[in-house]
């Protein structure tokens, strides 16, 4: 049965404002309606419903609001008139129609609500595809007209390409023709004058006429027999040889435009990056390595030359002989979760920075970085191991440097300090990981993890008590730490000679962690584990049923309740805490009979307030 939410109810002459509290249930899981003549409220495992004293307005004015803890609804009431309570006093039936009606109204509302929103996105669809429609026509006839442009630009400049071409093969052909009927009469008059230098004119006009006749007779008949060779023939072989000479001279010294000019010869030479430079900021820190590196390199080469031969430093592979390519290579494989390989790649570049080390703490690092890959793996031993080279280390460079720690080496030394402390807690070493938790807490004194990992190990190293131990776990809850509180609480329960009541205590804070957890299970055997420490575990004078339901263990109480009445406020907590663990899990019977026996031990102390409590909640669950 769902369980009934606590309700503030308040209003005035125009507004009413319902606030339901409903803490620990997820937003997702509540379901609120909202109409003029009911409201409801479905948030498992709380579920309220009501049906209003009078009509509110159904719409923008009366709304629903949500936070962590509740849900409040703001009414606008219809009628300017004073409530004085929430719900109608109206019979059943009559309830349930105006119910039912209102329920309609709202779902006709939202119905045309939807509606009207399609409508209106429909509208909007349609009025932006227009304008779409209308973007792409204008695009369109755009580029038809640039289009249509560019072809009547191109067909100007053919034509004015093709008159101007035409205009100068004509000028050349007057050319070529005014050249040729100057030969012609030349060649005629002088071979005229040689035969016969009297009678010239008469030659003359004798050849025009039998060139006429030539041509006249050329133009009826273009027969000629194969191998005879005519005058004409002749003639015209002549002519044509005589065209082409001078064709050819025209064009070689014609009036043409000149081609242009070759181009002048461009050369853009090319600059590779160099391997080295002489500076470069992103790597200021490994200047004294690179130099280094260089170093040996020179040496290296200057010994080849000396024995004749190639140069003792291999630098064909240079990635797997020096340990800064080898640390760069682990970073990344270590960043990228390949542990296996990136512990590999450490080993070997502290092999090879051992036989010539760096003097800027590469070895240091390397040291470092392999132990978060040995603490990755849980190998705690090898972790101490190179944590312990790598401070020896750290202290040696310090101590030759100038004797004060510097800001960075104080940061790693304490991160190295943190991680050794760790390794030797995993190996229960409590004293050596409590010193170096004592030298961290030396460098950030305000450090609150570097506190409360310091107040375990002493609580290890040095047993506390039971008060103790429920005042760590005090501490602890309060920090947050529900794990951690609830494994100290455990710690004192396990002590001897331990007060009940104390013991008691830590077992009720115990349940009160597994609440904050939300472990319901865990909450009904804490409470099952308590009622035995209470009832038979003491053993009083009376006799108990060994049973753990609640009318059995109610029926035991009663009948030997002198003996339990110190125990009282314990046994009300745990049947109520149980009831409720119980609702969580479903199980509604069980839970309606913790709340009875909660509410009876509540009348039989005194407490009227919790009993009706208790009781309403019963009757509520009474219902599933």
């Amino acid at each position: 049965m769902p369980l009934a939410p606590k309700v503030k109810f308040s209003e005035t002459l125009t507004q009413a404002t319902v606030r339901i509290e409903i803490q620990g249930v997820h937003r997702g899981l509540r379901d609120v309606f909202l109409s003029e003549q009911y409201i409801k409220l479905n948030a498992p495992p709380y579920f309220f419903e009501a049906d209003l004293y009078d009509s509110v307005e159904d719409g923008t004015e009366s709304f629903a609001t949500t936070d962590d803890k509740s849900v409040t609804f703001n009414l606008k009431k219809k009628n300017n008139v004073i409530w004085g309570q929430l719900a109608s006093e109206q019979e059943m039936e009559c309830r349930l129609l105006r119910r039912r009606e209102s329920i309609e109204r709202a779902h006709t509302r939202f119905g045309e609500q939807t509606h009207a929103r399609k409508l209106k996105k429909t509208g909007f669809d349609k009025v932006a595809l227009e304008r779409q429609m209308m973007l792409e026509n204008q695009k369109r006839v755009k580029i038809e007209a640039r289009r249509e442009r560019e072809i009547q630009s191109e067909l100007r400049r053919i034509s004015s390409r093709t008159e101007r071409a035409t205009r100068q093969s004509l000028w050349q052909a007057e050319v070529v023709a005014t050249k040729f009927s100057e030969t012609d009469s030349e060649d005629e008059s002088e071979d005229c004058g040689a035969v016969c230098p009297s009678k010239s004119s008469s030659c003359v006009s004798k050849r025009v006429e039998q060139s006429k006749s030539q041509q006249e007779t050329s133009d009826t008949t273009n027969y000629c027999a194969p191998g005879a060779i005519t005058i004409q023939q002749s003639v015209a072989s002549g002519t044509s040889r005589r065209r082409e000479s001078m064709h050819i001279e025209t064009v070689q010294t014609g009036d043409l435009q000149p081609a242009p000019p070759l181009r002048a010869q461009i050369s853009h030479p090319v600059k590779f990056t160099q391997l080295e430079q002489d500076y470069m900021p992103a790597r200021e820190q490994r200047e004294a390595e690179i130099k280094h590196w260089k170093k040996e390199n020179k040496l290296g080469l200057d010994a080849g030359r000396q024995h004749g031969g190639e140069s003792l430093t291999d630098t064909s592979n240079i990635s797997e002989r020096q340990p800064i390519f080898l640390k760069d290579k682990a970073d990344k494989l270590l960043s990228s979760g390949n542990i296996t390989s990136a512990l590999e790649l450490y080993t070997k570049a502290i092999e090879v920075e051992l036989l010539s080390p760096h003097p800027d703490m590469l070895l240091t690092k390397l040291f470092s970085n392999r132990s978060v890959c040995f603490s990755k793996l849980c190998q705690f031993t090898d972790v101490q191991a190179d944590v312990t080279q790598a401070l020896d280390l750290m202290i040696e460079h310090n101590t030759c440097a100038s004797g004060c720690w510097s800001r960075e080496l104080e940061k790693q030394r304490f991160k190295l300090l943190l991680r050794r402390a760790h390794a030797l807690t995993q190996q229960k070493k409590w004293t050596a990981a409590l010193s170096d938790f004592e030298s961290a807490h030396q460098i950030r004194p305000n450090d609150a993890c570097v506190v409360a990992n310091m107040q375990d190990l002493l609580a290890c190293t040095k047993p506390l008590d039971c008060k103790a131990l429920k005042g760590l776990g005090d501490t602890r809850f309060r920090a947050g730490n529900i794990y951690g509180a609830a494994a100290a609480y455990s710690s004192a329960l396990q002590l001897q000679d331990v007060s009940e009541v104390l013991k008691l205590t830590c077992l009720l804070n115990i349940v009160t962690c597994a609440k904050r957890r939300g472990d319901y299970g865990c909450i009904v055997d804490l409470c099952n584990i308590a009622f035995r420490t209470i009832l038979y575990t003491k053993k009083p004078s009376g006799t108990f049923e060994k049973r753990l339901d609640g009318p059995y263990l109610l029926k035991s109480i009663q009948n030997n309740f002198s003996e339990c009445f110190e125990y009282a406020e314990f046994l009300i907590k745990l049947f109520a805490w149980r009831g409720k663990a119980h609702c969580f899990l479903t199980q509604y019977t069980e839970a309606s009979t913790d709340y009875i026996a909660a509410a009876q031990l509540c009348h039989r102390v005194g407490k009227e307030s919790e009993a009706e409590r208790y009781e309403s909640l019963c009757a509520q669950l009474r219902h599933l």
